[in-house]
C-alpha cells in the first residue's frame, strides 16, 4: 500500500507536468515554425555581402582580370639607341629597334591567365558555397541548442515545483524524507542537464558570431518542412559538372594546356629589326638591323616537358575529383532522406505518442499502480525522448545542408530555383 501523502504529492506533480509537456513535446515538432525561406536567404546573402573571405576572393576576381590585361599587352617595347663618336671624324648615330612576336606568345599568355581567370571565378563561387554552408550548419546547430535549452528549462521549473510541492507536504507529514530526496536528486538533475544545454547554446552562438561579426547575432531557421529527394531524379553528372571544384579542375586543365602551347612558342626565338641613321662629317649613314637569339644555352625542353607533365597531373586529379563528387551527393542524399523520414515518422505519431503518455502516467499514479520512483523514470524518459525529437531534427538540417553542399545546390536553394 502507498502511503496517502506520497500518492497525492505525485498527483498534484502529476498535473503540474501534464500541459507542459504537452506543449513542449509539441514544441520539437511544430512549435519552431521557421520564418520563411526568403528569410533565410536575406539573412545569408546579407552576412556574405561583407564577409571577409568573400571580399578576398573578390580581390583575387580583380587580381586574376589584372593578370589578362598584362599578359595581353607587347611582350617588348621599342629601343632607343644613340651613339656618338669622335676621332678623325666625327660620327652620331641614332636608331631604333623593335623585338616581334614572331610565334604570337602574347596570344598563348592571355590564354594561360584567362584560364586561371576561369579557374578563380570558380573558386569565388566554391568560397561562396562553403562559406553560406557553414552558417547554415551553424544555424541548425544554434536552433536546435536552443531548443533543447528551452526543453531543459522547462524541465527546471516543473522540478522546482515539485520539489516546493513536496516540502510543503513533507513538512504536513504527508510525505516520506525518502520521497522528498528523490525530488531533490531529480531537480539537481535537470539543473545539471539545463547547465550543458546552456554550455551548447553558447558555443553555437559563438559560431555563429565567428561567421557573421556579430556578437549578439540573431538567426533565422529553416523552413517547415523540408523537400524530399528523388534519387532517380538528381541527374548527377549535370550535378557534378556543375559544382565549383570541377569547373575549377576544368580551368586548371585549360590552362595547362595552354601552358604546353606557350611552352612550345618560347622555343621559337624572336627576331629583333632596327633602323638606324646619323652623320659622318658630311656624309650622311643609314642602315638596317637584325639580330636573333640562338638558344644555345636553353633550348625551353624541360618546360615543355613540365607544361605536359602538368596537364597529366591536373586531368587524373580531374577524374578522382569527379569520382569523389559523385559517391558524395549519392550518399548525402541518402544520409538526408533517412534522416527525413525518421523526422516525418516523429510528427506523425511520434509526438502525439509523448503526450499520451503523460496521461498515462498520471491514470497510473490515480490508480496507485506507480511509486514515486517509478514515475519519475518514466517522466525522466518522456523527456528524454522529447529532446532526442529535438536532436532529430537538428540531424535533419544538417543533413540537407550537406545534400546542398555536396551537389552545389546552396545558391539555387536559397533563391528558391532548385531542390
Amino acid at each position: 500500500m502507498f502511503k496517502p501523502g506520497s500518492i497525492f504529492v505525485a498527483l498534484c506533480a502529476s498535473t503540474l507536468f501534464i500541459p507542459v509537456l504537452c506543449q513542449s513535446a509539441l514544441a520539437a515538432s511544430s512549435s519552431n515554425k521557421s520564418p520563411t525561406k526568403y528569410s533565410l536567404s536575406s539573412w545569408v546573402s546579407q552576412v556574405l555581402s561583407s564577409h571577409p573571405q568573400l571580399q578576398a576572393a573578390r580581390a583575387a576576381i580583380d587580381a586574376a582580370e589584372g593578370r589578362i590585361r598584362s599578359a595581353d599587352r607587347s611582350l617588348s617595347s621599342p629601343e632607343l639607341e644613340l651613339d656618338f663618336e669622335r676621332t678623325e671624324t666625327n660620327a652620331r648615330s641614332a636608331g631604333v629597334s623593335q623585338t616581334l612576336d614572331w610565334s604570337n606568345k602574347r596570344e598563348a599568355r592571355t590564354a594561360v591567365a584567362e584560364f586561371e581567370r576561369q579557374a578563380v571565378v570558380a573558386e569565388y563561387r566554391g568560397v561562396w558555397q562553403r562559406v553560406a554552408s557553414e552558417l547554415l550548419r551553424a544555424i541548425a546547430q544554434g536552433n536546435t541548442a536552443r531548443s533543447i535549452a528551452t526543453a531543459s528549462e522547462k524541465q527546471v521549473a516543473l522540478m522546482d515545483r515539485f520539489v516546493s510541492l513536496a516540502e510543503r507536504r513533507r513538512r504536513a507529514g504527508d510525505l516520506d524524507q525518502t520521497d522528498l530526496d528523490l525530488a531533490h536528486l531529480a531537480a539537481s538533475a535537470a539543473a545539471f542537464q539545463q547547465s550543458q544545454a546552456d554550455i551548447e547554446l553558447i558555443r553555437s552562438n559563438q559560431i555563429v558570431a565567428s561567421l557573421t561579426g556579430e556578437i549578439e547575432a540573431a538567426y533565422p531557421q529553416f523552413p517547415d518542412p523540408l523537400p524530399a529527394i528523388n534519387e532517380q531524379q538528381i541527374e548527377l553528372e549535370k550535378r557534378v559538372s556543375n559544382l565549383p571544384s570541377t569547373k575549377i579542375a576544368q580551368a586548371r586543365i585549360g590552362a595547362a594546356r595552354a601552358g604546353v602551347k606557350l611552352s612550345l612558342r618560347e622555343k621559337k626565338a624572336d627576331p629583333t629589326i632596327g633602323i638606324r641613321v646619323g652623320k659622318e662629317d658630311s656624309e650622311t649613314l643609314a642602315g638596317l638591323t637584325f639580330s636573333i637569339p640562338l638558344f644555345a644555352g636553353n633550348r625551353y625542353k624541360a618546360e615543355k616537358d613540365i607544361a605536359s607533365a602538368s596537364v597529366v597531373q591536373v586531368s587524373n586529379e580531374a577524374i578522382d575529383l569527379r569520382h569523389k563528387a559523385r559517391a558524395e551527393i549519392q550518399a548525402s542524399a541518402r544520409i538526408y532522406e533517412n534522416a527525413r523520414r525518421t523526422w516525418t515518422a516523429w510528427q506523425t505519431s511520434g509526438a502525439r505518442h509523448l503526450a499520451q503518455r503523460t496521461n498515462i502516467l498520471n491514470q497510473l499514479w490515480q490508480t496507485g499502480e506507480l511509486n514515486p520512483a517509478d514515475y519519475l523514470v518514466q517522466l525522466q524518459q518522456t523527456l528524454e525522448t522529447e529532446i532526442s525529437a529535438i536532436e532529430q531534427r537538428g540531424r535533419m538540417w544538417k543533413a540537407w545542408v550537406a545534400w546542398l553542399t555536396a551537389s552545389g545546390q546552396i545558391e539555387g536553394w536559397l533563391a528558391g530555383d532548385e531542390r
